[in-house]
């Protein structure tokens, strides 16, 4: 993979310097939200609530990605059907966390 990504470089040497960046930002922000929903998770377990209803809601939602995701292989979107993914999966991976 680092010598793909050497040889990228060395065809589009604009992109390299951003790379270490949108790496560190992402490592960020997923370590945030994996701890602040871990800690919401405690805390909701200790007061009694309980999130066992929304397992039918996430695996059609689970399904509904898979389908999404092999329509955009099979037929590239636009930008906006790519941001729109995104946003679905956070919000799918986000309720995993609290199941």
């Amino acid at each position: 993979m680092v010598a793909h990504l050497h040889l990228a470089g060395k065809r589009q040497p604009q992109n390299l310097p951003q790379a270490g960046k949108v790496i560190l930002v992402s490592v960020i922000s997923t370590t945030a939200v994996v701890f602040s929903l871990t800690l919401y998770t405690f805390w909701a377990a200790r007061r009694g609530h309980d999130f066992s209803f929304l397992g039918p809601f996430l695996y059609g939602s689970l399904l509904i990605l898979v389908l999404f995701g092999l329509i955009q292989v099979l037929f590239p979107l636009d930008k906006l059907s790519h941001i729109s993914m995104g946003v679905l999966e956070l919000l799918y991976f986000l309720a995993t966390l609290c199941l």
